[in-house]
């Protein structure tokens, strides 16, 4: 021990402890409560792994948080710079009871002019430095940089605003919407999310805003399989066809009933017909095909079926459908 250092009480495990600084040939995993001293540990072993000639290019120290990655940096840091300096911190008092050798003061001397070339960074950063170079058959920006999770927010909110803005009015020209690719058909008379944002426009914001975060946070989520009820799907042909009949034996002609009836015949025909060809059950996505193959149903007319009867169906909007208030 160095003369005028500071002898601490032996731990517990000590020998652990100096195992874990100098035994560079094993794969060990540390197990230790907060506070024990697991980060000076690991810098410590950086540290003596450079003072017995492993270059600072071939250590890669990996942890969480970019906040723990700079501790730990800093901290072997301050090591190298200690041992360079012919000291020797207590934390690593365990592994040099005397001082360095001369080899390994040489060795310091040399890693100190080269720390920069240390690898220390999160899990994710580790893994962006290895794709990095290339970007290509990644599949990303070779420009792309990992930045801290505020940052990520900040970002995140600025681009769904510009998205919002470009999506519900504002001129792609505008402030800030440059960085948001064209957009087809907005403003058409087929933009379902343009009409629904001018019935309720607070809740369609919060909503989309909502199933964008939800995405953002669950990359690979799917809507589940919805299979509707047969049973309500026969009954609503049935109530067609019993409501068709009873207008042609009224004997009276009325324009926008005439085109109602008209529309709702083409709907149960698509319905039953999605049931014949069907070998297994009946499925949106096959009521979907079938109105997408039907034709355009006028607004009027669909937005007359009982909206009780279209929410115990699940079905979900297809682009060739209109809804008018």
């Amino acid at each position: 021990m160095m003369s005028g250092s500071h002898h601490s009480p032996a731990l517990p495990d000590a020998g652990a402890r100096q195992r874990a600084l100098l035994d560079y040939g094993a794969t060990l995993l540390v197990e230790a409560g907060a506070g024990s001293g697991k980060t000076a540990l690991m810098a410590g072993r950086v540290a003596l792994m450079l003072a017995h000639g492993i270059r600072p290019r071939d250590i890669v120290a990996v942890t969480f948080t970019e906040a723990a990655a700079a501790e730990l940096l800093e901290r072997i840091e301050r090591f190298v710079t200690a041992l360079k300096a012919g000291s020797i911190p207590p934390e690593l008092e365990l592994a040099l009871p005397t001082r360095l050798l001369e080899g390994q003061r040489a060795a310091i001397a040399t890693a100190a002019e080269a720390l920069d070339e240390i690898t220390c960074t999160t899990i994710h950063g580790f893994c962006q430095q290895l794709i990095k170079p290339y970007p290509i058959e990644a599949g990303i920006d070779p420009g792309a940089t990992i930045i801290d999770p505020v940052a990520a927010d900040l970002a995140y909110q600025d681009l769904m605003t510009a998205w919002l803005s470009a999506r519900f009015g504002r001129a792609r020209g505008d402030d800030g919407l440059g960085r948001i690719p064209p957009m087809q058909g907005l403003g058409s008379e087929d933009d379902f999310f343009a009409e629904l944002l001018a019935i309720e426009p607070d809740d369609v914001v919060t909503l989309i805003g909502d199933a964008a975060n939800f995405l953002r946070i669950k990359r690979t989520a799917r809507a589940p399989r919805a299979e509707p009820d047969t049973d309500v799907l026969r009954r609503l042909s049935e109530g067609i066809r019993d409501f068709a009949d009873w207008y042609a034996a009224c004997g009276i002609e009325e324009q926008a009933t005439a085109e109602c009836v008209a529309d709702l015949e083409r709907l149960r025909v698509m319905l039953d017909g999605a049931a014949t060809v069907s070998s297994g059950p009946m499925t949106g996505a096959l009521v979907g095909d079938q109105l997408w193959l039907g034709g355009r149903l006028s607004a009027d007319g669909l937005w007359r079926i009982s909206l009780e009867e279209i929410a115990a169906t699940r079905w979900k909007p297809v682009p060739n459908v209109r809804f008018n208030g």
